[in-house]
Parts: C-alpha cells; sequence; structure tokens
C-alpha cells in the first residue's frame, strides 16, 4: 500500500505518472486501475496524469455521459496498444455495466483500463485491479491518495 498527500493538480498528476511507471514495471496484465472516492478529490486530475504519461496527448476529460473514451498511445508502452478512460457515475451498477460490454473491456490484455467511481460497479471490477481512493484532506487543496496494489 502507498499514500501520497498532493496539494496541486500538478502533485496529483506528477503522482500519477510515478504510479503508472510503477506498475508497467511490474507487469499487471489485464491492467485495470479502479478509481473511487468523493467528488472533486482528484480522480480526474489522476486519469490526466497517467495518461499524459503514456504519451497521450490529447485533452482528456472524464467522459461522464458517453461512460467511456478509448485512446491509442505509442509507441508501446509495456506491451499495451489502448489506453480506455470509463466513468461509472451515472451507472446504476454492475448488471448495467456488464449489459454495455464492460466485462470484455475489463479483460482486454492489450489495454491499460481506467475506472473513476469504480465503487458504483464494485462487483464487477476484477479481484486483481489496482484499487486507488482518494479523499479531501483538512487543507483546502489537499488530496490525499492510497493505492492498494
Amino acid at each position: 500500500m502507498s499514500k501520497f498527500a498532493s496539494t496541486s493538480a500538478a502533485g496529483t498528476k506528477a503522482f500519477a505518472r510515478r504510479t503508472i511507471e510503477k506498475l508497467l514495471r511490474a507487469g499487471h496484465r489485464p491492467l485495470v486501475i479502479a478509481l473511487s472516492g468523493e467528488l472533486g478529490s482528484g480522480k480526474t486530475m489522476f486519469v490526466q496524469g497517467l495518461a499524459r504519461a503514456l504519451g497521450i496527448r490529447s485533452k482528456l476529460q472524464s467522459p461522464t455521459f458517453v461512460l467511456a473514451k478509448w485512446y491509442r498511445f505509442g509507441p508501446r508502452r509495456g506491451g499495451f496498444r489502448r489506453f480506455i478512460h470509463v466513468d461509472a457515475y451515472r451507472l446504476r451498477g454492475a448488471g448495467e455495466a456488464r449489459a454495455m460490454g464492460l466485462t470484455h473491456t475489463l479483460g482486454d490484455r492489450d489495454a491499460i483500463v481506467v475506472i473513476e467511481w469504480a465503487e458504483r460497479i464494485r462487483k464487477l471490477i476484477p479481484q486483481r485491479a489496482v484499487q486507488v481512493r482518494f479523499r479531501h484532506g483538512k487543507k483546502p487543496n489537499e488530496r490525499l491518495i492510497t493505492i492498494n496494489e
């Protein structure tokens, strides 16, 4: 388990870059990163940091209304070809996620799948997923991030 306290968006993104480098070295396949936590606690900033570290230059926003966005990145990092960003905020549970084909996406060995609001589809998240929890700290800009690998 690792813990990090961030006081800025830049700090959260830098921590995400260090995290993805560590995960790529560890060789997780498929790589599913399940993010949970309060609204405004840094989940999207973390995803933006992951994407940037993988060489994705597109402006990345939470896919709240489209539910998922696929990105290609190159050169291949750790053997992965795709970055899939899922936002489960609007989903009512694992059954709804299963119906939209998310089970197949979670097993994609060529993809890094990052899920915001993973707690909403907890039953569908693979046991080997990397769990990242976000909380607001005591100071206005402080974010507390805990990773269980």
